[in-house]
């Protein structure tokens, strides 16, 4: 693993804080044009659906796919983000006891679980890492691996089981069971182990064959990846909905302490008690400390929880970040 870059002074961390703030704001411009445009008639709630369909059948699990095929991985990388793993399994039982303890219905529990657990990583964890280490770095690399490895495939193989679990109707007859039939032909859970064992198990077999799917692939899923952040914010805005205040409030509250507080000091402690290096340490710490996953409120809103209550929350996290985030930075960068 790369040493950090030689220090540069004050502006340099002060760069990676103000790029921070500046993908936050990038990322509310574009909701609130999405909103404009709804409101001109452009778009019509409609849209909602066929955009959630999108993110979950169509780009997420090309984006699955295409970084499974992409990546190379490390066995330190993957033991690594078993620490991120761990973090988002108790916060999400965390949650879940404070939304029994709240009295919520299935269908905000299972919301709330989601965006109290995983993060928008991708979103905002990579590019600060790829601007203070340089995209062509190893630590650019290792937030990448850790961030699909760490939230990206528990997401797709728990996360959207339990969006279809709390998504069901109140008082509906479906058991666990039937839930986890219709997850088992998900597209995301096909795009996983399809990826699994065209970059892992094939090329065992077939050394070649990777290069072949490389060359097919890649370029297209490359293209289609691309439109992920446009769709998940445009699905985003069309979930906005007026709710209480005060349960907004005391829900915010709750996901804020559990996936920006609690979850980042998991793991300082997981990574501290693993003796990791300072490096690694911090892109970990700079993982956990993303604000909630748009695309975790997006699976949630596809298979029936409440889309609605969850949008200004994520958007409250994005906001609030912009507070936690320089805290942190003295110890990240």
């Amino acid at each position: 693993m790369q040493d950090r870059p030689e220090f540069v002074g004050e502006s340099l961390m002060t760069d990676i804080v103000m790029l921070h703030i500046q993908l936050i704001l990038i990322f509310l411009a574009i909701v609130l044009l999405i909103l404009y445009l709804k409101k001109k008639g452009v778009f019509s709630d409609d849209y909602r659906e066929v955009f959630d369909r999108l993110v979950t059948e169509l780009v997420f699990p090309v984006v699955i796919f295409s970084g499974l095929l992409t990546r190379d991985f490390s066995f330190e990388w993957i033991f690594q983000s078993a620490i991120l793993m761990v973090a988002i399994f108790l916060c999400g039982i965390i949650a879940y006891a404070g939304c029994r303890l709240l009295g919520l219905s299935r269908k905000k529990t299972g919301t709330i679980v989601l965006i109290s657990s995983f993060g928008s990583t991708t979103t905002f964890s990579a590019p600060l890492v790829g601007a203070y280490y340089g995209t062509q770095s190893m630590a650019f690399s290792e937030v990448m691996i850790e961030g699909l490895v760490g939230v990206a495939v528990p997401f797709s193989l728990f996360g959207i089981l339990v969006a279809a679990y709390f998504g069901r109707d109140e008082g509906s007859c479906e058991s666990f069971y039937d839930v986890f039939k219709k997850f088992l032909i998900s597209p995301v859970l096909i795009a996983l182990l399809l990826g699994i064992i065209i970059s892992v198990i094939l090329p065992v077999a077939f050394p070649e064959a990777k290069a072949i799917f490389d060359g097919l692939f890649v370029g297209v899923f490359s293209v289609i990846g691309e439109s992920l952040e446009l769709l998940i914010l445009a699905s985003l805005a069309f979930m906005l909905k007026p709710q209480g205040l005060r349960e907004i409030l005391s829900l915010t509250l709750l996901v804020f302490s559990v996936k920006m507080i609690l979850q980042p000091l998991f793991v300082i402690f997981g990574a501290g008690l693993a003796g990791f290096s300072e490096v690694s340490c911090g892109i970990l710490l700079l993982l956990a400390l993303a604000p909630s996953g748009a695309i975790a409120l997006v699976y949630a809103d596809r298979y029936g929880c409440d889309g609605s209550l969850g949008a200004g929350i994520v958007i409250a996290t994005y906001l609030l970040s912009m507070l936690t985030f320089p805290l942190a930075a003295g110890f990240l960068f």
